[in-house]
């Protein structure tokens, strides 16, 4: 058969190499010229896997075009789908099918004999009817122009299969014809068992966005379950794992973590919600307007939690070898200092400030040794220069480290445990901010709420810092303990 593709975007360009693998006739149309340019010579402008080498397999074979020409494309197809975008509106979340209007309004002027038009795009209840009627209006043809419904159910990253191999094909039409090109079209799928479903419009509209408003509900659900467990004290990995074996709710998508995103539930889920509205069923639907705040709140928490550990970990950066920012140090706790007259003291500063060094990691500044042969005040000097042995001990004729105080081996162990800290916020962002937008990612790659996060993890031993900075007596045993506890 003959089919065109109006709108190659993520949707019509996988559909049109579909169908081309089907053994149809394929041409594609978009107002992109640079778009078109990219298909044309066998790239995607997009990544998805596997739909590189089908296109470039069906350009050399002759079944797959692409051409920003409307005439072409009304000459030589007679179905014609609709892969349009319609996103969401800002103010109402309500879908905005502008440029679906516009593509049926620059196809309809060209059909000059019976044509079918079939829409793929995620649309509100009714569209279908609004749609034929403009057709119609405009068409030569006239009641000749026919127009159908046929959702899409792609996944990000899987869209080729599900184009080949679909779970399902619904398709809503009142026309016993439009039914039989559906049947024609789809005939490589059905004849390998994909079921085919025929039913009215209004029913096929609603299918699509039901669908995406149940996997929404589901992950909100558990999100909302989570916060109870993490409230309790209970496992919520555990807790879903144990309920995903119920056949009736099964596992998939029954994972806890940053929500639902990519290009469809969001949108979906809202416009549900606006469609409701405008039929004057807002009050009893408040239900879906809860999912979409769940998984606004999960978000805005785990956002949250970075935050309050970047905020512990800007505190301990005051104790960090190297670090900046270091408050000005104190006199040595009593235990250190000696008040055996002037030079005593200056001693018992040389001691703490040694120790101090030894955690942090950096050179001490130490009084030099009395010079042999008398007395006279001991002559002070700066950090050995560049290139110099590193002094490892305390400074010749000056009392050892006790057993016990920090070394410079457990300041180590700090920058190492610091770096592990770094480590988990960075990993936490990047999944935030990058496996959150596809369902069929993120549910593979969810931050349990009901248990420890990284970052909860680390927090302890940041928190161990702070403890630190606030100069109290114990603070060069607190930091052995704590850190010899924390990463044990």
């Amino acid at each position: 058969m003959r089919l065109s593709v109006i709108g190659c975007g993520h949707l019509g360009a996988v559909h049109a190499v579909g169908m081309a693998e089907f053994g149809h006739a394929v041409i594609g149309l978009d107002i992109d010229p640079a778009r078109v340019g990219t298909l044309s010579g066998g790239k995607a402008w997009f990544h998805e896997p596997g739909l590189d080498p089908l296109l470039a397999r069906h350009l050399a074979s002759g079944r797959l075009r692409f051409t920003t020409s409307v005439q072409a494309v009304a000459d030589g197809a007679d179905v014609h789908f609709l892969a349009t975008e319609t996103p969401g509106s800002p103010q109402t979340g309500a879908y905005d099918l502008s440029r679906l209007r516009s593509a049926v309004s620059a196809l309809a002027p060209y059909l000059r004999r019976p044509a079918l038009i079939v829409g793929k795009s995620t649309v509100p209840v009714g569209t279908t009817g609004e749609l034929a009627a403009l057709a119609r209006s405009l068409a030569p043809a006239g009641a000749a122009v026919e127009v159908a419904w046929n959702p899409e159910f792609l996944r990000e990253g899987h869209a080729v299969a599900d184009t080949l191999r679909p779970d399902r094909i619904v398709v809503g039409t009142r026309s016993a014809e439009a039914e039989k090109l559906l049947r024609e079209v789809y005939r490589p799928a059905t004849d390998a068992g994909v079921p085919l479903i025929t039913t009215d419009p209004a029913t096929c509209e609603l299918v699509k966005g039901s669908a995406n408003l149940f996997l929404a509900a589901k992950v909100s659900l558990l999100n909302a379950i989570g916060e109870v467990c993490e409230a309790a004290g209970a496992d919520v990995n555990t807790l879903a794992a144990v309920i995903g074996l119920d056949e009736r709710i099964g596992a998939r998508y029954l994972a806890p973590g940053l929500g639902y995103g990519g290009g469809c539930l969001p949108k979906d889920t809202r416009a549900f919600a606006a469609r409701a509205r405008q039929l004057g069923l807002g009050g009893q639907l408040r239900i879906i307007d809860e999912i979409d705040a769940i998984n606004k709140r999960v978000r805005r928490r785990a956002v949250a939690r970075l935050e309050e550990g970047a905020r512990r970990r800007r505190a301990g950066d005051r104790l960090r070898p190297g670090g900046r920012g270091r408050r000005r140090r104190r006199s040595p706790p009593a235990p250190l200092r000696r008040r055996s007259g002037r030079g005593g003291r200056r001693r018992g500063r040389a001691v703490h400030r040694h120790r101090v060094a030894a955690v942090r990691g950096d050179r001490p500044r130490c009084p030099a040794p009395r010079r042999e042969g008398g007395g006279g005040r001991p002559q002070r000097r700066g950090p050995p220069p560049l290139g110099s042995r590193r002094m490892d001990g305390p400074p010749p004729g000056r009392r050892p480290l006790t057993p016990g105080r920090a070394t410079t081996a457990e300041s180590t162990v700090i920058s190492q445990a610091e770096s592990t800290v770094s480590a988990a916020v960075t990993s936490l962002w990047y999944r935030l901010w990058t496996y959150s937008f596809s369902p069929s990612v993120s549910q593979r790659h969810q931050m349990p709420l009901g248990g420890p996060i990284r970052v909860a993890r680390g927090s302890s031993l940041i928190t161990s810092f702070t403890g630190v900075v606030r100069n109290r007596p114990d603070r060069h045993t607190r930091i052995r303990r704590s850190v010899t506890t924390t990463t044990r």
